[in-house]
């Protein structure tokens, strides 16, 4: 029989039915309704789980991964790795290197495209204009006396070339006594040194240690005149000394 009429809202509407009382009381559910259902369900949920599963998904995640993969990926990557590959890539960089690389290149280097024609170089440095040398055709030394006890020696020399003619505008320099002395030839070839010394000094020995053609001639003192069957200035004869008396 009806005991009375109850009602209920929700979201929809109200609800509302009879209430009805039995005299047989009813016999509970062994099962709580309150818990919830331990089966699994076949479909899957929308809404993403707060627990980690602990098998592997076989629906790969839109989300790329922190951590890195052991197995290398067949396809591209849009994102580029900070690491850097130890594998070579076979597709040439169009970026060129700032450091060399370990593996040589089969392909010769063109640092600038190939011409057709010749390149010709000039050089700054005058060239040779013969093979002739510089020799010292002539020599002559003397002692002359000045003054309160000093005296001069004199040094005459006369510079050709192999062909006998004369050198002009030739340095040629002498050394003495930890000094030097230079001349330029004249237009025959000649040039002269005179050079003063005191009382004290009673002898001194001289020698070349420069000469310059303007042609660039090659000095040879082995082709120097002889003085008693030795060439002067030579590497055998290689001073010449004018003494004071």
């Amino acid at each position: 029989w009806i005991k009375g009429i109850v009602c209920s809202g929700d979201a929809i509407g109200p609800i509302c039915g009879n209430v009805v009382e039995t005299s047989q009381p009813s016999i509970p559910s062994s099962t709580p309704t309150s818990l919830l259902s331990l089966s699994l369900s076949s479909i899957p949920s929308l809404i993403p789980s707060a627990v980690p599963s602990i098998a592997p998904s076989s629906i790969p995640s839109s989300l790329p991964s922190l951590r890195p993969s052991g197995v290398p990926n067949l396809s591209h990557s849009f994102a580029p790795s900070s690491i850097l590959s130890s594998i070579p890539s076979p597709i040439p960089s169009t970026v060129p290197s700032v450091v060399p690389s370990y593996i040589p290149s089969s392909a010769p280097s063109l640092s600038s495209p190939p011409t057709s024609v010749p390149i010709t170089t000039t050089s700054s440095a005058p060239a040779r204009l013969n093979n002739e040398i510089v020799r010292i055709s002539f020599f002559k030394s003397k002692r002359k006396s000045i003054n309160d006890g000093k005296w001069q020696a004199i040094l005459k020399f006369k510079l050709q070339n192999s062909s006998n003619n004369s050198l002009v505008n030739t340095i040629l320099k002498i050394g003495f006594n930890g000094e030097e002395r230079t001349r330029i030839s004249n237009e025959k070839g000649k040039c002269t040194f005179k050079i003063s010394f005191g009382k004290k000094i009673s002898s001194v020995s001289f020698r070349v240690t420069f000469m310059s053609a303007p042609n660039e001639e090659v000095y040879k003192p082995e082709k120097n005149i002889q003085k008693k069957g030795c060439p002067v200035f030579s590497t055998r004869c290689p001073t010449r000394t004018v003494k004071k008396k």
